[in-house]
């Protein structure tokens, strides 16, 4: 929420300036929570899901309780970009693209 929070207050002082966005300036802030489907303009926003990521997190910490003995263990969350009206890319509608790693291109 705290980016969306930024967000929302850099919308505001870009628009105070006279910028338009996206033409001006473009803006994209790292998590998806609801109030940014209802900010205008739409911010483009990196789609991490972190209900998933508390899952897992559980999940390996309740296997390393029960496992010490067990090596460290990582899991990856493939984030996706929901393209709205703060970039220029946007055009009319409303794209979701998952983000791949770069080293699995």
């Amino acid at each position: 929420m705290k980016t969306t929070t930024v967000a929302f207050g850099a919308l505001r002082a870009i628009q105070q300036q006279g910028l338009n966005i996206p033409r001006d300036i473009g803006l994209i802030c790292f998590d998806n929570y609801p109030l940014s489907e209802i900010m205008d303009p739409m911010p483009t926003v990196v789609d991490i899901n972190v209900h998933d990521m508390g899952i897992q997190a559980a999940t390996l910490l309740l296997r390393k309780i029960r496992h010490p003995e067990l090596q460290v263990q990582a899991f990856t969350t493939m984030p996706v970009l929901k393209v709205r009206t703060t970039t220029a890319s946007s055009g009319n509608g409303s794209l979701e693209k998952e983000l791949m790693p770069a080293g699995k291109r």
